[in-house]
Order: C-alpha cells, then structure tokens, then sequence
C-alpha cells in the first residue's frame, strides 16, 4: 500500500440496547441531581426563613427552654419550650391584675413565621398564638382564651429573649357575677413584658 494511502477508518456503532440504556442511565442520573439540587435549594431556603429557637444560634450555651419572668399580666413565672425552630409552647404561673385581680395558670401555642431582622447582636421576630388559661379568686374563677400576639428579640450574645406581648383575652367568669353565677367579660385584654434564660 502506498505510503500516502490512507487506510478507511472503522467506525464502531454501539448496539441499539447499548446506546438506549446509556441514555436511560445518564436521564436517570440528571433526574436524581435535578431532585437532590431543588431539595437542597429548598432546605436552605427553609431554614433560612424559619425562625430559630436561641438553642440553634448559641452553641454549647443556651438550649430551647427558657424560664424567666413575665412583667404586666401576666405578671409572674413565665416558661417557654421550643419543640421546633418555628413553634413553640409557653406557659405561666403568675398575678393576673386585669382578669379577676387574683392569680392564674395558663399555656399557649405560638407560632413564629419568621426571622424579620437579623444581626450580629439579635433576632428580631414576630410571633402569633392560641392559648387558654384559668384565672380565680377567693369567690370566682375565670376561663380565658386569647389568641397571643408578641414581638420577640432572641440576643446571640447571651441566651435571652426579650419579648414584648399583648392580646384581647375575653373570659368567662364561674362564680357570683352581678348577680348571676356566670357571666362573660368580652371587654378584656392583657399585656407583658417577658425576659427569659435559655438552657
């Protein structure tokens, strides 16, 4: 053969199973990063927006349960637990001077939709509830339900939260009321300070 003559190249053709597994595989495989990309994206996104408890911010000091005490009415021990970044649950054994002048027990449920601002210093966050609590005297008692709305500063320095919280807290009182045994008081509300330490 002259030396200048090229010989025909042999092009291989991959068999028609071959080539359609291949593209199966490498379609699976885009699908799988495609999905794995978005739920990363998304987990991000969602943890960027929840509301962190102070446990999440404060490593190695401070946890999702804070005790402190809560100043106006209620006014006395106030607790909240963190069973989630974005909700939570708040309890309080204290004076209430706007619901029968005596004292009371109550929980609520507070949802947080988000951190509004966020520094080095502190979360700013607004909260939302539902919450019930037993008010009484020497002579009544009284059944409150409230829908708590509160304004809450988690500081990243030490664990505390400062809060500043108010609602329409109308109650049904059990007991002699004008004259009657019960009686409602839609006309009623409360509002408090609350500073807690979180362990």
């Amino acid at each position: 053969m002259p030396a200048n003559e090229r010989r025909p190249q042999t092009v291989q053709r991959m068999p028609h199973n071959a080539m359609r597994r291949r593209a199966k595989t490498t379609t699976a495989s885009l699908f799988v990063a495609a999905v794995a990309g978005v739920a990363a994206f998304a987990g991000d996104v969602a943890e960027a927006r929840a509301a962190p408890s102070p446990g999440n911010h404060i490593a190695s000091r401070g946890g999702n349960t804070g005790v402190g005490l809560s100043l106006g009415d209620p006014m006395g021990l106030s607790v909240k637990h963190f069973f989630h970044p974005a909700h939570a649950l708040q309890f309080h054994v204290a004076w209430l001077p706007l619901h029968l002048g005596d004292g009371g027990v109550g929980v609520d449920y507070l949802w947080t939709p988000g951190v509004f601002v966020s520094n080095s210093t502190f979360d700013f966050m607004p909260y939302f509830g539902l919450g019930v609590a037993l008010g009484f005297d020497s002579n009544q008692a009284g059944l409150i339900v409230k829908p708590p709305i509160g304004l809450a500063f988690h500081w990243k320095e030490v664990p505390l939260d400062t809060v500043l919280e108010g609602t329409w807290s109308p109650y049904m009182i059990y007991g002699p009321c004008g004259g009657r045994d019960a009686c409602f008081v839609a006309r009623a509300g409360d509002i408090s300070v609350k500073v807690r330490y979180y362990f």
